[in-house]
């Protein structure tokens, strides 16, 4: 999937939808300006998953906080949430109890309660996972992400036009160079999603 579709990109370059001349080149860029995204924000914006499903994550120890961290993918609905300590070659599946969801802006990251058992040395120690059960996804895709999927498309598709990163002004008078950074009305759009602890790890 793609967080914006070819007719929406055909509207946004303001190209009549009969012109089928870039149609392929118009999708790869759309399909790298997602990747992007997900690149920029370390995480996806997928559709809902329903009924609930079982994923498997690993937890990370914060130790300024003194507790487990546990990043999942994007729930969007708590209904039928479990966690469960996980090791398939031990066969157990033994559930967590007294953990917390946090919305970040999403409903993405569960702190663990400070005695779980996967802590090293402890009576799971063994365990190899933590098994969620959830459903996972987004209703739909956030406007500012579709937004920032169409400027990107749109600058991907443009580039063959400027195969050294440098683009004339209106009159021709000079030449300006892409700049090297994300697009700032991108980053600004992205910015409320973007999972920086993720990124920091």
């Amino acid at each position: 999937m793609t967080y914006a579709d070819l007719d929406e990109l055909k509207d946004y370059l303001r190209i009549d939808p009969a012109d089928t001349l870039d149609d392929t080149d118009l999708l790869g860029a759309l399909s790298t300006a997602t990747s992007e995204i997900d690149h920029l924000c370390s995480r996806t914006f997928s559709p809902k998953e329903d009924p609930a499903v079982s994923r498997f994550f690993e937890p990370w120890f914060d130790t300024n906080a003194n507790r487990w961290i546990l990043p999942v993918d994007d729930l969007f609905d708590e209904t039928d949430l479990a966690v469960n300590l996980w090791n398939g070659v031990d066969d157990y599946d033994d559930p967590v109890t007294g953990w917390t969801l946090v919305n970040t802006p999403k409903r993405s990251t569960i702190i663990l309660p400070t005695d779980t058992a996967y802590a090293p040395g402890g009576s799971y120690d063994s365990a190899t996972a933590i098994k969620v059960t959830g459903k996972f996804g987004w209703e739909t895709t956030p406007d500012p992400v579709k937004r920032a999927c169409l400027i990107l498309a749109t600058r991907i598709h443009k580039r063959r036009e400027s195969a050294f990163g440098l683009i004339n002004t209106l009159d021709g008078s000079e030449q300006t160079r892409l700049t090297r950074t994300t697009d700032p009305d991108v980053a600004n759009a992205l910015r409320p999603y973007i999972r920086y602890w993720a990124i920091r790890r």
